[in-house]
């Protein structure tokens, strides 16, 4: 077994001058482990199609190198083998396996690094002018490593000038000065870098992998899966497919702001997710779905990563939220071994229903009677559970409110309510009796009212008006001094409380 030319350039420099992390990098089983690393770096090195441009080499295999290693925030992992086997690494390991896999396919490249910050990345030589690349910065991470996405991959360190390399930042860190760049051969010449002819691509917007299908380069931009040719300037217009959905917030409401779509590609099949399902786009951009999360992973969480699996098949991270730590199913896409050859031939019975509400999806759980495959369909956010907030009851002497209306879940405003009229007193019914010349004017009783107010007179007269309370007889003795017809005879009820009267509509007879 011999190492190949990068990865002794790694080893030798930064024994003799002690350069960034270097001295831990001898390991115990060297054969054992390169031969690890051979078969995992030959894998990938199969995956280059070889009539790619060396910026199409340098893409693919940053993208691939950023998605299977994790920064190592409290390990001491710094060699290629701890970057592509074991997963995990520092800056020395990304740089150190990129530049490797790199001269795999012919592309120059260096090691570079500067001992003020004690970084480590690399410079790509792309027709015969360099650019910087690193890797390590790239890849995300968190406070918590374990709360990182292994799928998210950014390209803000991408094929980038001097100039560019001091300006950008990854929170308040750069790579610092120019003037203080090593390499492995000489001290680096600062202006060595100048070119700025892919600083606008459509890689440098997104935070998933770009894959290519044969014919264009996939990337996720906000809600919409882009194909583009490399060689042309970024459009984003030129839309594939929309990622219908949010990532909602689980047991409160809202959603996440960001998109978590991520790209794997087989055999010319680019495959993406929403944050329940597996989508394919076939090599005419028709979409399908390959695949849907079953209950239990849904009770982990959304879909917030995919990557490529060991064994060709795909790894899926659930996680309750981007910040939370992920959980990690490896499915097949490909083959159904259950017994159906694709989904046109399962045969689905519903076994549970849930409506959901204004934070929580509604979904169906069903089941394929042939072959037993239980998948969830989510199915959007419900409708808000309402309550009312200071509502005021109408009396017979006030108007009421309904109160604002607001979401018992989310507290979320919907409406602002309706005024309600006073509650109106019902008139007493009246009956008149005429013995000698006294009119009997009997009234039934209302159980809200106070009393009863009569009020008499004659035609063209002044009326003549008394009040009784309900507690009392209900009828009213009137004397007349002519024929009762040409007398006008009226009752109504009448409520007191507070100082305040409110009376019922007169009823005339």
């Amino acid at each position: 077994m011999f190492l190949r030319k990068g990865i002794v350039s790694a080893l030798v420099i930064g024994l003799l001058t002690g350069g960034p992390e270097w001295n831990n990098i001898a390991r115990a089983d060297y054969n054992t482990e390169y031969e690890q690393y051979e078969k995992v770096a030959d894998s990938i090195v199969a995956l280059v199609n070889p009539q790619w441009s060396d910026a199409e080499k340098a893409l693919f295999l940053h993208d691939e190198l950023v998605t299977r290693c994790e920064y190592d925030l409290d390990g001491d992992g710094n060699t290629f083998f701890d970057a592509l086997i074991v997963g995990k690494s520092k800056c020395t390991g990304y740089a150190a396996a990129y530049q490797d896999l790199l001269d795999r396919v012919n592309v120059e490249s260096e090691l570079i690094w500067n001992d003020e910050i004690n970084h480590e990345w690399n410079v790509v030589k792309i027709d015969g002018v360099y650019y910087h690349v690193d890797t390590a910065w790239d890849d995300p991470v968190t406070s918590i490593e374990s709360d990182k996405y292994k799928s998210s991959c950014r390209h803000d360190f991408f094929l980038l000038s001097d100039s560019e390399m001091e300006e950008k930042t990854v929170g308040k860190m750069n790579h610092g000065k120019g003037s203080d760049w090593q390499t492995t051969t000489t001290r680096y010449s600062y202006g060595k870098a100048d070119s700025t002819v892919y600083s606008h691509r459509f890689w440098s917007s997104t935070v998933s992998r770009c894959v290519n299908n044969g014919k264009l380069w996939f990337s996720v931009h906000d809600n919409r899966i882009i194909g583009t040719d490399f060689t042309k300037e970024f459009d984003k217009n030129t839309v594939i497919s929309s990622v219908d959905g949010k990532w909602y917030k689980r047991s409160e409401p809202g959603c996440w702001e960001e998109c978590y779509s991520c790209l794997v590609c087989f055999n010319n099949t680019v495959y993406y997710n929403t944050k329940s399902e597996i989508i394919a786009i076939d090599s005419s951009n028709a979409t399908k779905v390959v695949y849907r999360i079953n209950p239990e992973m849904y009770s982990k969480g959304y879909i917030y990563g995919l990557t490529v699996g060991s064994y060709g098949n795909v790894c899926v991270e659930l996680g309750m939220s981007p910040e939370k730590k992920s959980s990690t199913y490896y499915v097949d896409i490909f083959n159904n071994v259950s017994g159906c050859r694709g989904e046109s031939e399962h045969n689905y019975d519903i076994i549970k229903q849930y409506k959901g509400n204004c934070i929580e999806e509604g979904y169906v759980i069903r089941k394929c009677r042939v072959c037993s495959k239980e998948e969830i369909v989510l199915q959007g956010l419900g409708d808000h559970e309402c309550k009312y907030i200071g509502a005021v009851k109408a009396t017979y002497f006030n108007k009421g409110f309904t109160g604002k209306k607001v979401c018992r879940l989310c507290s979320c405003f919907l409406g602002n309510g309706n005024k309600i009229r006073k509650k109106k007193l019902n008139a007493p019914k009246m009956k008149i009796k005429l013995k000698g010349n006294v009119a009997i004017v009997k009234y039934s009783k209302i159980a809200q009212a106070t009393g009863v107010q009569l009020r008499y007179k004659e035609k063209n007269g002044k009326w003549i008006s008394k009040k009784r309370k309900s507690k009392l007889k209900q009828q009213f003795a009137v004397r007349i001094s002519k024929n009762i017809s040409s007398y006008k005879f009226s009752v109504r009820s009448y409520k007191k409380k507070n100082g305040k009267t409110c009376y019922s509509k007169w009823r005339n007879k």
